[in-house]
């Protein structure tokens, strides 16, 4: 409800999105709805959930590691769902209507989430689509330590289990927001995406992403 953002907004001393007050507004019910039937739902739906993840770490942003672990947490990025070690979160500075994802695994890094709009979560809550067997993700990387521009540019760093530090990219189709964000400046690519030598690696996740670097030579 209208009485619930103003506690958020309150309690955290934040003013939510436009994009995100809609969702919360118009679409809490549905998603709670498919919450109760099983989906996988990692956005809160709760005053209570919003405030409790924010509250600490918006008094201490120290508490969380982000940027290649070596800066505190962003207080422009507010957590708006969790699965339990990542996150999801809006930039309160902005006003595209974008999810992003905190991966704790990748050094602290932000990305785009997938489904990176709420428009997108909502078509894909309404017709779910059924489980992928085969690996459907697709990796570029690079072995070396990352540059001191890579947290903006979609870039994150995974360590295999030989302790080397690879620099990898997720490759995705980019929407029309992509395209429109990249014009302005606002998203950019990796610079050494052209460069020889980079591994190509289709994955389902991070985990396998791990393992195949491990094999790499």
């Amino acid at each position: 409800t209208e009485r619930d953002i103003a506690k958020i907004e309150k309690t955290l001393d934040v003013k939510l999105p436009a994009h995100y007050q809609r969702f919360l507004l118009d679409h809490v019910k549905q998603v709670a709805k498919a919450k109760r039937a099983g989906a996988f739902v990692p956005f809160f739906i709760t005053a209570k959930e919003i405030i409790d993840a924010n509250k600490e770490l918006r008094a201490d942003p120290s508490l969380r590691n982000t940027n290649q672990d070596t800066e505190s947490w962003p207080l422009k990025f507010l957590i708006v769902g969790s699965n339990g070690s990542d996150d999801w979160c809006v930039d309160l500075t902005s006003k595209r209507a974008v999810i992003w994802f905190f991966d704790s695994e990748a050094y602290g890094t932000f990305r785009q989430a997938t489904p990176s709009t709420w428009a997108e979560f909502l078509k894909e809550l309404e017709s779910p689509k059924p489980a992928e067997p085969l690996p459907i993700r697709d990796f570029v990387c690079k072995k070396g330590e990352p540059t001191a521009d890579g947290a903006s540019d979609g870039s994150f760093t995974v360590t295999d289990a030989k302790g080397r530090t690879w620099v990898c990219y997720e490759r995705r189709e980019p929407t029309q927001e992509d395209l429109l964000a990249r014009v302005r400046g606002e998203v950019r690519t990796p610079s050494w995406l052209g460069e020889k030598g980079l591994r190509n690696l289709t994955v389902a996740d991070l985990d396998e992403l791990r393992a195949c670097l491990s094999k790499e030579r």
